[in-house]
């Protein structure tokens, strides 16, 4: 199992722009790393270098130590790494086909038999109340059941590390709740977890660490709490009582 994952100094430029810059933190098992800052300020590009789907040009990530990812270069397999990592987005996207397909198709990369996809997808639709869902057509479900959808099949190859991508900013209330105390759920399990949100509320109820993310950069990092309440940075100390100002002046 996936222990901890640190990250050295990533800077990431595109057409010219540098818009992750000397990116640097570490999360340990049962750890939840909130990344929160306003929009633009890198947050998703960072979920998505963390996931591999994009390349920093400098930098490093460990995964337990080891070197996985070197300025620009995986220094393991992809296929290996990619199976171990859970996404939530936002917007989920779908592939063609039901709800069952979608959620079948990392047990299907996993190489797992039929019978066995079967079992497993038919004991977690039931454990998650979309069992119902299963073979409905995921564009057609509410945000709710989309977001849950999209949840079970993030955690369904039961990956060690998993990213969320904003992904109550567009749900009621309760599912909201749901997803948080599936959060909490998996922290206590022992996953790596980081969560992308701009809920300060949200981040209180299930961060452990913060990383508040101002043009690129982590401007304050750490445990929640301590970032919260006795942050160094002013131009933090600005935004997280509220005063965008500081920002558009900056």
């Amino acid at each position: 199992m996936l222990e901890s994952i640190a990250v050295k100094h990533l800077n990431l430029e595109i057409n010219g722009t540098l818009l992750l810059s000397n990116i640097s933190f570490t999360i340990k098992s049962g750890d939840v790393l909130v990344t929160y800052g306003p929009n633009g300020s890198g947050k998703s590009l960072l979920n998505k270098t963390l996931g591999f789907l994009i390349s920093p040009q400098s930098g490093s990530i460990f995964w337990d130590g080891q070197e996985v990812f070197s300025d620009g270069q995986l220094l393991k397999a992809e296929e290996k790494l990619r199976r171990n990592i859970g996404f939530v987005w936002q917007h989920p996207v779908f592939l063609t086909g039901n709800v069952k397909k979608n959620i079948e198709m990392p047990l299907i990369l996993q190489g797992l038999p039929k019978n066995v996809r079967e079992k497993k997808i038919k004991e977690l639709a039931i454990e998650y109340q979309i069992d119902d869902l299963l073979m409905s057509n995921p564009q057609k479900l509410s945000g709710g059941e989309k977001q849950r959808v999209s949840f079970l099949r993030a955690i369904v190859h039961d990956p060690d590390f998993l990213i969320f991508d904003e992904p109550t900013a567009s749900l009621d209330p309760s599912s909201i709740v749901w997803f948080e105390e599936k959060i909490h759920e998996l922290k206590k399990n022992g996953k790596l977890i980081v969560v992308t949100t701009h809920d300060l509320d949200q981040a209180k109820r299930v961060g452990t660490k913060l990383a508040v993310l101002i043009s690129g950069k982590i401007m304050e990092y750490g445990k929640l709490d301590h970032v919260l309440h006795h942050p160094e940075n002013d131009l933090v100390k600005s935004y997280l009582r509220g005063d965008l100002k500081a920002l558009i002046s900056q």
